[in-house]
């Protein structure tokens, strides 16, 4: 993903959470040490660098970027390889360093795998500075065995986290997206739209008299149906364009960049033999929430179908 695309809502939220709770677990500390030696003013002062960036991704995180969460994570993994290097005593560091999973286990649950590896080359990087510049026993040792183990928890978490992640996203039978993924599509080309000022387009299409079809044919022939015009209007739509099924026969088209005549020629040339339909379009306005956007496409619908 472009590194200035605007950032998943969630993905900032959650950040912003570990962050604050990070900032507070590290205040904690330093009014509570480990050791009367270890760095309480060091402490106190990135507990104060995580508080400001947790509330800043918390107030502002419906227009964070790309690039802020990634930024956010490399600027956590320079702390906490600060300090590590700053510990005073081995138990310090060791529990110091553990403090690297949170890195590895967000970046993991958010992100694809490339960009995963970096981050936890990043937090290898950084661990191997840390454990060198403390004079950490065993200290190639532990570099190793943690670097396995952070990397080990990662491959596992992103694994699982991205099939659940794909088997929520898409319609099982014909491969449009969920109505979930396709409202996090919309959230994100709201977003840009609202940056760029270009044209952003809703359409819901109802298919008309489709319980007839499974009632007359059955309902493997409504499947097939489904899954064909699915696999129709996806040879027709752009890259760039959105297909989503939001119910039994109602489906969403997401189309940015274009103006409500540019959709309704889209749709002439998506017509099928399979199965006719009824057609809401309704061009996004800066300030809109999905939900009112939503509404007046299906407005636009329910109107043409009494035409």
């Amino acid at each position: 993903m472009p590194a200035r695309a605007p950032a998943r809502p969630d993905e900032a939220r959650i950040l912003a959470r570990a962050c604050l709770i990070a900032a507070t677990v590290v205040a904690a500390t330093a009014v509570v040490p480990f050791s009367p030696t270890a760095p309480r003013t060091l402490g106190a002062a990135i507990a104060a660098i995580g508080l400001v960036v947790g509330l800043a991704l918390r107030t502002w995180g419906d227009r964070a970027r790309v690039w802020h969460i990634h930024t956010t994570l490399a600027l956590a993994t320079l702390l906490i390889t600060v300090c590590v290097a700053e510990s005073t005593t081995p138990q310090g560091t060791l529990v110091t360093a553990v403090s690297y999973v949170w890195v590895v286990m967000f970046t993991a649950a958010f992100h694809r795998r490339p960009t995963m590896l970096r981050h936890i080359a990043g937090v290898a990087s950084g661990l191997g500075l840390g454990l060198w510049q403390a004079c950490a026993p065993a200290g190639p040792y532990t570099w190793a065995y943690l670097t396995v183990t952070y990397l080990a928890v990662a491959l596992v978490l992103n694994g699982r986290v991205t099939a659940l992640r794909e088997a929520l996203a898409t319609d099982p039978l014909t491969g449009a997206l969920s109505r979930r993924a396709f409202r996090q599509a919309a959230q994100v080309e709201m977003s840009r739209a609202r940056r760029t000022g270009g044209s952003l387009t809703l359409v819901v299409l109802d298919l008309d008299d489709f319980k007839d079809v499974n009632d007359e044919h059955g309902h493997a022939a409504g499947d097939a149906v489904l899954a064909g015009l699915v696999r129709g209007w996806q040879l027709t739509l752009r890259p760039g364009d959105s297909l989503g099924r939001f119910g039994g026969d109602e489906f969403t088209l997401l189309l940015p960049d274009t103006t409500a005549d540019g959709a309704r020629a889209l749709l002439s040339r998506l017509r099928s033999d399979l199965c006719g339909w009824s057609a809401g379009v309704a061009t996004w306005v800066p300030g809109q929430s999905f939900e009112d956007w939503f509404a007046a496409a299906d407005a636009d619908m329910y109107a043409e179908k009494g035409r």
